[in-house]
């Protein structure tokens, strides 16, 4: 971020967060291959029934996944956030007539 000259200290803590969900990323993503990487298992209900559900671990992937991209949105760490960012930084602040007028008359 700093390369990038988007950083500021006011970020530290959605970075700080942004870091943990990585760190909880890898935990699911290690669990759901030792779970046998399967979308879908067998799931015996209270009933005694077996089901075909979405595996939990790749549901809880999904979901870490979603917040990351949000996060690095929030960052402008994807690319089209980074446009957005330096789209607006670019941009020139339209004054109005009367505004630069009175601009002028507090300067003398």
């Amino acid at each position: 971020m700093k390369k990038l000259s988007i950083y500021r200290a006011e970020f530290l803590p959605i970075i700080e967060r942004t870091a943990q969900l990585y760190v909880l990323r890898d935990q699911i993503a290690e669990d759901f291959e030792e779970s046998g990487g399967h979308a879908v298992v067998e799931h015996t209900n209270k009933a005694g029934a077996t089901n075909i559900v979405k595996n939990p671990y790749l549901v809880a992937l999904n979901d870490v996944d979603t917040q990351l991209i949000v996060h690095e949105r929030e960052l402008g760490l994807t690319a089209s956030a980074l446009k957005k960012i330096n789209e607006q930084g670019l941009r020139v602040k339209k004054t109005s007539s009367l505004a630069e007028v009175l601009k002028d008359l507090d300067g003398d």
